[in-house]
């Protein structure tokens, strides 16, 4: 699981069919650059642009972070 070492034990997503980049960052805690490097190493779902924001599917974040041992309380 290497380079996936940043991830924490649990998270608390706000329970919303999208996410902005900037909410999964403090939730998850990580840097820009170490979303982009699981997105593109590790199979993070990929965002979408919505204007000046870039947003991902909430259902899929917590998919993915289901299936690498995260709790994730919505």
């Amino acid at each position: 699981m290497s380079g996936l070492r940043a991830l924490p034990r649990q998270v608390r997503l706000p329970g919303f069919d999208t996410i902005n980049a900037d909410h999964l960052r403090i939730a998850l805690g990580v840097s820009r650059s170490v979303l982009h490097r699981w997105r593109k190493d590790h199979g993070f779902p990929k965002g979408y642009r919505c204007g000046n924001a870039v947003v991902s599917l909430e259902a899929e974040v917590a998919q993915w972070l289901r299936a690498h041992g995260v709790e994730v309380v919505e």
